[in-house]
């Protein structure tokens, strides 16, 4: 089992879409000029949903949301600084909950999401890991609107209570991707749209 995504970017828009087995599950796209998310869902039932921010499966790295971040430091730990990651310089993240996970991610500072992830877990005495990072990154130019396009009535549509209940059960229904396995690669593809 393969959990993948590929990333494509068009200026300030981000598409990404998200593969389980070589299927596609999702494709997300972020509309920087509307502040807002477009997803299309494809495992089980088919629906789409757009939402105000940025609500990409993987979190862009943001460094003024992270300068203002207020810690809990009775529940957390965060550590934050500048590395070299395969001759490229990365902002290193590194957060411990006191329940048990702890998250590391290398930031590319040019793509904006992590080029390498580690998160270990430990429940009930037992830890789990996962582990992916970046395999290839394309930065062929690419002309195609097609992968930006979001419906017009897309913008017209609220989540209602179905949406939000089937979220839910997309979210429980692979819980074993992240909870259960001992080690999961990710392959990723970045391709960096200069248009």
């Amino acid at each position: 089992m393969k959990l993948k995504y590929d990333t494509y970017y068009n200026n300030a828009d981000v598409r990404m879409d998200t593969y389980w087995d070589e299927q596609i599950i999702s494709a997300a796209i972020y509309n920087a000029l509307d502040d807002a998310t477009y997803t299309e869902y494809m495992r089980g039932t088919h629906f789409a949903e757009y939402i105000s921010g940025n609500m990409l499966p993987i979190r862009l790295l943001n460094v003024t949301y992270l300068e203002q971040l207020e810690i809990d430091t009775d529940l957390e730990l965060f550590t934050a600084h500048y590395e070299i990651l395969n001759g490229e310089k990365v902002l290193y993240i590194k957060t411990s909950i006191k329940n048990g996970v702890t998250t590391e991610m290398w930031y590319s500072l040019t793509y904006l999401v992590p080029l390498k992830f580690s998160e270990v877990m430990i429940e009930d005495n037992e830890r789990s890991m996962v582990n992916w990072s970046v395999i290839e990154i394309d930065t062929t130019p690419m002309n195609d609107d097609e992968l930006f396009y979001i419906p017009e009535d897309a913008k017209r549509k609220t989540v209602d209570l179905l949406t939000i209940t089937m979220m839910i059960f997309l979210l429980q229904e692979v819980p074993e991707i992240f909870c259960y396995m001992k080690s999961i690669p990710l392959l990723s593809k970045k391709k960096a749209l200069m248009i």
